[in-house]
């Protein structure tokens, strides 16, 4: 499941049967493609232009704006329609994750981004106060991207686990790493580690 909240307030909740919009007035079920029930939504993100794109498990993006959806495959340029994660950095570029590799998404143009970097098919993507984007993977910890230079982390340098599923960057600029082995805190060049003994 996959949840966000829009610059309105409203909660956005995706699940392997669907979406739903929980307003202050309640919740409303949305059918994503009138020809489809229940498509799994895999990821979610508010656009710079209020829109919501979500990110399917076979049926691309769905991207809603003023009431309609307009979908997005490989016939629009996608490398797969099974989508991973989608995330929106400060130059407005859509960085794209799907099964087949990573894309951006620019001006209108897609661009393929096939083994420009060291990994691939990223679970999570974040950007920092410094523009530096870090993109959390399945088997291989997280990498960080400044100025094009790749750095990784793995729990050979004290992250909690090596399969990463979220990240997120809190207001005092710490990473937030949710892993397949507890939750990592990294600030200032160091891990800190939550786990069972930590109550989780």
């Amino acid at each position: 499941s996959t949840l966000i909240e829009d610059r309105n307030g409203n909660i956005w909740v995706g699940s392997i049967n669907g979406m739903n919009r929980i307003t202050r007035e309640g919740k409303e079920k949305y059918q994503i493609d009138k020809s489809l029930e229940g498509i799994p939504v895999s990821t979610m993100l508010e656009d710079r232009e209020g829109s919501i794109c979500i990110g399917t498990n076979g049926f691309g993006i769905k991207r809603f704006r003023a009431g309609k959806f307009i979908t997005y495959t490989e016939k629009e340029g996608l490398e797969s329609s099974n989508i991973l994660c989608l995330f929106q950095d400060r130059s407005k570029k859509i960085w794209i994750s799907t099964v087949a590799g990573l894309i951006a998404f620019e001006n209108h143009n897609y661009t393929s981004l096939r083994n420009k970097f060291p990994f691939e098919m990223p679970l999570a993507i974040a950007e920092d106060s410094e523009n530096n984007l870090w993109f959390g993977t399945y088997y291989y910890g997280i990498y960080q991207i400044k100025k094009d230079k790749s750095i990784n982390f793995t729990i050979n340098n004290g992250l909690a686990g090596n399969m990463v599923y979220s990240i997120f960057v809190d207001r005092e600029e710490s990473l937030w790493i949710v892993t397949d082995n507890g939750i990592s805190r990294y600030k200032q060049g160091a891990f800190i580690n939550y786990g069972k003994e930590s109550g989780l």
